[in-house]
């Protein structure tokens, strides 16, 4: 900064003419180089333009800062969904395997089903064997009663 006051002071006051920075018409006391410090224009000028180009590299960081933000949020969001949609996987794959489970039990009933059938013509059987033996029994019963109905009047009569 003291070398821009310098070339300032080297190549702009003037007495009696304002001074660029602070408009004062008296320069008593205006900055002297010390030395080998004295510092050109062009100098000056290429230190502007190093601290330009410093300027846009810090802005071209920046900017590139931003993108991989973005790219480290999106990143961020793939990994969420990654992790939901793992976590619906393992539930689907729990559905499924209860699935499995059910679909056993079914395949296991319907087996049952099928010999159950099977066997229907011979309880259909047993049951009309039954039925005549029952039918047999009821005749018999029925004889039997008659019987006993002649029996009782029989002793009635030989008393």
């Amino acid at each position: 900064m003291d070398e821009q006051a310098g070339v300032l002071a080297k190549e702009k006051l003037r007495e009696n003419e304002p001074c660029p920075v602070c408009g004062s018409l008296h320069h008593p006391h205006p900055y002297q180089f010390r030395g080998n410090e004295e510092i050109s224009r062009e100098i000056v000028d290429r230190q502007r333009q190093i601290v330009e180009n410093t300027k846009e590299k810090l802005e071209a960081v920046s900017r590139q800062m931003g993108e991989r933000k973005v790219s480290i949020d999106e990143l961020s969001r793939g990994l969420e969904d990654e992790e939901r949609i793992e976590e619906e996987k393992n539930q689907a794959e729990e559905i499924l395997k209860k699935l499995k489970e059910k679909e056993e039990i079914a395949q296991a009933l319907k087996h049952n089903l099928e010999l159950a059938r099977r066997r229907i013509p011979e309880k259909e059987q047993f049951v009309e064997e039954k039925k005549r033996e029952a039918e047999e029994c009821t005749y018999q019963l029925t004889r039997l009663g008659l019987r006993n109905e002649e029996i009782q009047r029989q002793f009635v009569f030989f008393k």
